[in-house]
Formats: structure tokens, sequence, C-alpha cells
């Protein structure tokens, strides 16, 4: 016969206890990480250059990158032409570096939108002024 689920009213560990041999495991390993670790450091600021590279590569917290955003300042394109003109100026601030890649690009893609929204509405009014020559 199989041997049946143990019901945790029945006795029993708990789903995820740690046994008690695990966990004096646990403390004597903390002691002796927090004394490796202070042995580290006191190694790194001698200049040794391997506990330099340990602690820079898994104890130092990371330093999050920030990319400083130059704000690209456009007036909205009233016709195609001024957002063609917009695009050569966002393109060449871009190979300059005055302008971030990302965001420049964020900004190309709107300009490039509001270009195929202008295609598509021209687009629309020769199809309505050939219908209209096909009728007269």
């Amino acid at each position: 016969m199989p041997f049946a689920k143990a019901h945790p009213k029945h006795g029993g560990r708990r789903k995820g206890a740690v046994n008690k041999a695990t966990l004096a495991a646990r403390k004597l390993i903390e002691a002796d990480d927090k004394a490796i670790i202070a042995k580290l450091i006191e190694s790194a600021k001698g200049g040794d250059n391997v506990a330099m590279g340990l602690y820079l590569r898994y104890l130092r917290a990371p330093i999050p990158r920030q990319t400083a955003v130059t704000p690209i300042e456009l007036d909205p394109p009233k016709n195609a032409q001024e957002a063609r003109d917009a695009i050569a100026r966002v393109t060449s601030m871009i190979a300059e570096g005055a302008a971030d890649a990302t965001h420049g690009g964020a900004v190309l893609a709107g300009l490039q939108a509001y270009l195929n929204a202008k295609a598509a509405e021209f687009e629309a009014l020769y199809e309505q002024e050939k219908a209209r020559e096909g009728r007269t």
C-alpha cells in the first residue's frame, strides 16, 4: 500500500519548514561570511587587485547609469516639408552627440508617423479626386 501524504493537522513538518541542523549550519556560515567579507574589503583597501575585482563584481551594489537627456526643442510641423526639416535637424543632433539616440529615435518615430499620416491623407484626397473625375 502506498504511503499517504501527511495532513498538516496530523503532525509532521510543515511544507517549507527548515531542519534544525540546517538552521545551525546557516548561522555558522553567516558568521564566517561576515569575517571573510571584512577580510576581503580590508585586502581591497590594501591594494590587492583580485580582492578589488571580487568586491566590485559581487559585493558592491550596482551604480545606476544616468544619462543626461538633452531636450530636443521642436515646434510641431505644419506640413510635410517642416517634418522633413525636423527629421534632418534631429538626425544631425544625434550624429553630433547633442541628443541622446534613444530619445532622438523616439522623436524621429513621431515625425515619421506624422509624415505617414500626411501621406495617407494625400492618398485619400487623390482617390477622391480620381473618383470625382471618373463620374464627370
